[in-house]
């Protein structure tokens, strides 16, 4: 590993005064390039390009210790934490498989069955990949079990306590109880929200009578520990599961609704973090808890109902959200702009960028749950959500929502398969996958998932595009291979693309020779038509 000149400190090997950092961190100073190498054993466990700081705003959160590229790996590590999402099915507590219950016998569905020891559900009986002999222990000692059937929504409630008693269990783990118990909870907080008495009357109440006494195990020590969860874990998808994790180091990140990371996770739910754009040492690492389309109202509330702070990025703090306008409505006077005097402040009135007309935010807030109704009694079909976007408010943020929504259904629903689409279908999927784009630019910039998807959208309609016209032009197809080259480059790390992006770049290619074989003899006619013209 190189080194670099940097600040003096101490060379951990020998004590000298040093200026040559790592290369990969800068964080340790080494006096020569043989100490350097004999203290890479020990250094390269904690050999990062981030080091954790401190304020009472924003907590612990990572900064940038040095510069990072877009793509590159920042880091990558196991859950602390893994379990069931808190409103879930019947699953399996060994691989988190969904399971299906038979109420009329009230008991699981075979194959599936109960563990023999604690009586919870396995999709086998040797199943224990996350069912630790801890947990069926501790589970076996209940003088309630729990009750496996779901409710009329599908949810079993009792699997909501699972991942709590997991956080429970690092207890006898000294370090991870540290790095899991050092992160916030924001209790304080959530007392007034109806998430805590949720928590409080299911889980908090469930597990403090049914656990032994000896597990000393509080109501507030269990509140905490879903506080830790609300706040802290992810959502991991896999092909086989939906869970919640917590990590000691990735839920470090602060949230910014314009993150400048993604993150992808495997089937052991590891998960690899990444830079999407280029961060400059010093720079906070981010990443976001909402959505891009979502507009500032939208997020906000998401935010304090499920995380309990609210957000102060760059774009929460502009009524025009970064240009994009996604947040505003149409005035009613004029066809203005109607934008938030304080975006991030639920009852603040709105003004008209053009006339000055005020509007209060009750009456924003009727006319955005009118767009939503809208959009959601909209069907699920092209002309349907066609149809839905002609009457949206050509300003708001559920139209970008739609367009999303179009640009995956073009192309793959019943009737506007590829094959069936019309070149002014195909068109009418470029413009909305343009439109998404500009939006991504500014939204999630660089080599987040959102633009590598768009692009991979975008390349596939020129490409049949192209195709219809039979074109043999070098410069448009570059172009095509240019965004298949840009949506490779973000979605090769994403689990189950790889497969997609060889077989389109195989298909492009296969299809722009058979464009260019096509043409080939009315090219040579026009050759022999021009050379005959130049005899004459």
């Amino acid at each position: 590993m190189p080194a670099v000149t940097s600040e003096a400190s101490s060379c951990p090997v020998c004590g000298v005064a040093s200026s040559l950092a790592c290369a990969a961190c800068r964080q340790v100073h080494y006096c020569s390039r043989p100490h350097q190498k004999e203290h890479w054993k020990m250094h390269k466990t904690s050999c990062r390009p981030w080091t954790v700081k401190q304020t009472d705003e924003l907590g612990r959160y990572m900064v940038a210790t040095r510069a990072i590229q877009p793509g590159e790996v920042i880091l990558r590590e196991a859950p602390l934490v893994v379990g069931p999402k808190q409103a879930t099915g019947p699953v399996c507590l060994g691989c988190h498989r969904p399971l299906t219950f038979d109420l009329d016998r009230g008991q699981l569905t075979p194959p599936a069955i109960s563990c023999p020891g604690c009586r919870w559900s396995l999709c086998r009986p040797d199943c224990d990949r996350w069912h630790s002999k801890a947990e069926c222990r501790l589970w076996s000692r209940v003088s309630r079990p729990a009750d496996l059937r779901p409710g009329a929504s599908g949810a079993a409630p009792a699997y909501g306590c699972v991942t709590p008693v997991r956080c429970l269990l690092l207890r006898d783990h000294p370090e991870a109880w540290s790095s899991l118990t050092s992160l916030e909870h924001h209790l304080d907080r959530r007392r007034q929200t109806a998430l805590y008495r949720l928590n409080a009357a299911q889980l908090a109440g469930y597990l403090t009578a049914a656990l032994p006494a000896d597990c000393d195990v509080t109501e507030n020590l269990v509140l905490e520990m879903c506080g830790v969860l609300d706040t802290n874990s992810f959502e991991v998808r896999t092909a086989e599961s939906k869970v919640r994790a917590i990590y000691a180091s990735a839920s470090l990140q602060n949230h910014d609704c314009r993150p400048n990371t993604r993150h992808v996770f495997d089937s052991d739910y590891v998960i690899t973090v990444r830079a999407t754009v280029p961060i400059a040492a010093g720079d906070v690492i981010s990443t976001s808890y909402t959505q891009p389309l979502w507009n500032t109202a939208a997020r906000q509330q998401h935010l304090q109902f499920s995380k309990c702070f609210t957000c102060h990025c760059e774009r929460c703090q502009d009524p025009t959200e970064l240009g994009t306008r996604l947040g505003s409505l149409t005035c009613t006077s004029c066809s203005g702009a109607l934008l938030s005097t304080e975006p991030a402040a639920a009852a603040a009135a709105w003004r008209c960028d053009r006339c000055g007309r005020r509007e209060a935010a009750p009456q924003v807030v009727a006319r955005r749950a009118q767009l939503t109704k809208t959009v959601q009694s909209a069907e699920r079909t092209v002309p349907g959500l066609e149809a839905a976007m002609e009457s949206l408010d050509p300003r708001c943020s559920q139209r970008a929502e739609v367009a999303y929504a179009l640009v995956q259904l073009y192309g793959t629903a019943d009737g506007y398969t590829w094959k069936e689409l019309s070149a002014d279908q195909l068109r009418r999927k470029q413009q909305l996958c343009e439109q998404l784009l500009q939006l991504a630019s500014c939204l999630t910039p660089g080599q987040s998932r959102f633009r590598g998807v768009l692009l991979l959208e975008l390349c596939r309609t020129q490409r049949h595009l192209l195709a219809s016209r039979g074109s043999s032009n070098a410069d448009e197809w570059d172009k095509v291979e240019g965004l298949l080259k840009e949506a490779s480059t973000i979605l090769q790390h994403e689990p189950g693309w790889t497969e997609e992006l060889l077989g389109e770049e195989k298909l492009l290619k296969t299809v722009h020779e058979s464009c260019s074989q096509k043409n080939q003899p009315e090219k040579n006619q026009n050759k022999k038509k021009s050379k005959a013209k130049r005899k004459k």
